[in-house]
């Protein structure tokens, strides 16, 4: 694993291309929009069951984001996502409105370095040799 930070979020550089190797640039296209779509339901879901003080909600909704991170490579989102998992299966809700204001945060700048590496080897892809 090579991993690089951009802006505090660690990131599993080879993670896309790995993906690439596996079933091309369709596999990764297809990869990225569902973690974009579930990622952000799944938030919205951990943020609901915050709310509404169940803790069992939270704890299945980041167990979801943190496997789609991993498999894109999204190294600090992950991480986080294992923590605010770990809180909600011990039913410890002290913290958690700021681990998932920083799980938002952090989705946003995954969603940002995602979407410019798959540009950047969608166009090594196209590069003439």
């Amino acid at each position: 694993m090579n991993n690089v930070s951009d802006g505090g979020t660690e990131f599993d550089s080879e993670a896309i291309k790995r993906l690439n190797q596996l079933g091309g640039m369709n596999l990764v296209r297809k990869m990225f929009g569902l973690f974009l779509k579930n990622v952000g339901d799944r938030i919205d879901d951990a943020q609901s069951g915050s709310d509404s003080g169940d803790l069992e909600q939270v704890e299945k909704a980041v167990h979801s984001i943190r496997s789609s991170a991993g498999n894109l490579g999204a190294v600090g989102l992950q991480r986080l996502s294992e923590e605010i998992e770990n809180l909600a299966s011990e039913r410890t809700d002290e913290s958690l409105d700021t681990r998932l204001t920083e799980l938002k945060s952090l989705f946003e700048r995954a969603r940002e370095y995602l979407a410019t590496s798959i540009e950047r080897l969608e166009n090594e892809d196209h590069r003439p040799d």
